[in-house]
């Protein structure tokens, strides 16, 4: 089990608007046999499109997905991190995120016939509100069974957004497959809105008609190539499909608290299928006419990549710095085995420019474990990094519930000016816990206010 240690650094100031570009892209069969022949052309789509949230889908392995990361994104800097990978079919998931502006969470899976769905989840610098992700890669496919097994993905996805609280805020994107809204019944499924849940996903971009028509050829994306063979693509090898320009497979929707104002907000006017100018319909994107802005190197490099447009869109959000994660770095947690007491998490926290109060400290606890296995969940705060064998819980919960949201509250906690606090959440396990099962809790979130 690993774990992650946020480093927070609290400045006393008004709130101010940050924004982020997302971007998902099915990367075709991504693997590190064929990656680095690859990579001179993603690297020259990423010279122009700048995520600062990248998922693809279709990556083969860990391997793969390191390679990504270090030969295409950090080839020229350090500036991304992976969150935490889940190896759960022969093509995965992966989410790729700037470290100076989100810090990570768990990462999830939920099992389908196919391919699991992934829920990433990231921490917004300056936010209080975690940003989740589900990424999907559906069943591909226009007969009968084949729609039968998307509704049925589709409705696994909304089991699991119904689950999240009111008004969280995600994403969910990926290669959804879907010929048209009407493509089997998961679509509207996920789309509707319902009195009982916060489920409902909604799209950030309108049309006439069906997407799949003619006049809709600017959603597409798929494909930006009529062949896979290798007479016109340099990793012919790698696969895909041809036919041009004529399905949108691939989507970025957001729930409610995204669609409407407040907290995290779409940009309006950033949605598009990149490359994409609604002028090759039915044909490859190396046809005539030119894209209108794009030049035609970047535009061979995307068709010759994937048989996947990247989709990308861009957000605000407002945040406080009094409490901003601006760093990161991984700790090694001790298995259930080898202590019952065990630190999950820590943060250090200082007030510059005047005092804070530390009202709110709240945490995600996932475990495999009963409820009954975790005796208390502690809160512990210490002037000083290695003293907690010493230090003396300010707060805790008995008996836990697990995979649910705890908030240590009306703490009233003091942090004066330029002075150090550290911020640990401790578990005390029963000595009958399983020592296989798992325990962590998601990055510490605050609710702070300037001292009277």
């Amino acid at each position: 089990m690993r774990l992650i240690t946020f480093v927070l650094f609290v400045l006393p100031h008004l709130c101010f608007s940050q924004t982020f570009e997302f971007v998902s892209w099915n990367a075709l069969n991504y693997s590190v046999n064929t990656g680095p022949q690859r990579t001179p052309e993603f690297k020259l789509v990423f010279s122009d499109m700048h995520p600062d949230i990248l998922t693809l889908q279709e990556v083969t392995n860990e391997a793969a997905a390191i390679l990504f990361r270090n030969q295409v994104l950090n080839a020229d800097s350090t500036t991304f991190s992976m969150a935490p990978y889940i190896d759960a079919s022969s093509l995965d998931n992966v989410l790729y995120f700037k470290t100076q502006k989100f810090s990570v969470g768990p990462t999830k899976i939920y099992p389908t016939a196919l391919r699991p769905i992934y829920r990433f989840s990231l921490l917004p610098n300056g936010m209080t509100d975690t940003l989740y992700v589900f990424s999907v890669h559906l069943k591909a496919g226009s007969s009968s069974s084949d729609r039968a097994q998307r509704d049925a993905e589709l409705d696994t996805l909304r089991k699991y957004t119904n689950a999240l609280p009111a008004g969280s805020y995600f994403l969910a994107c990926g290669d959804f497959n879907l010929k048209s809204e009407t493509d089997g019944s998961g679509y509207q499924m996920i789309t509707t809105p319902s009195p009982n849940n916060d489920g409902a996903l909604y799209e950030f971009i309108s049309w006439t008609g069906s997407w799949s028509l003619p006049s809709n050829a600017i959603l597409h994306t798929q494909s930006p190539r009529t062949t896979a063979s290798n007479s016109t693509i340099p990793y012919g090898t790698i696969g895909g499909a041809g036919g041009g320009m004529d399905d949108r497979f691939d989507l970025v929707l957001g729930s409610r608290a995204i669609y409407e104002p407040g907290g995290i907000d779409y940009i309006p006017g950033s949605y598009e299928a990149y490359g994409n100018a609604g002028l090759h319909y039915n044909v490859s994107l190396l046809d005539p006419p030119a894209h209108p802005s794009l030049p035609a190197n970047i535009i061979s490099a995307i068709h010759n990549l994937s048989d996947h447009l990247p989709v990308r869109a861009k957000f605000s959000y407002s945040t406080e710095p009094m409490l901003n994660a601006f760093a990161s770095t991984e700790i090694s947690a001790r298995t259930i085995s080898q202590n019952e007491n065990i630190i999950l998490r820590y943060a250090r926290a200082q007030a510059f420019q005047a005092p804070l109060v530390v009202n709110d400290v709240k945490v995600f606890l996932e475990s495999t474990l009963n409820t009954g296995d975790i005796a208390e969940l502690q809160l512990l705060i210490t002037t000083d990094s290695v003293a907690t064998a010493s230090a003396v819980p300010v707060q805790s919960f008995t008996n836990p519930a697990v995979n649910t949201e705890i908030t240590f509250s009306g703490l009233q906690y003091p942090l004066p000016l330029n002075q150090a606090r550290y911020f640990y959440i401790r578990a005390v396990l029963q000595p009958s816990a399983d020592p296989n099962g798992t325990l962590s809790v998601g990055p510490i979130q605050f609710s702070s206010s300037q001292a009277p």
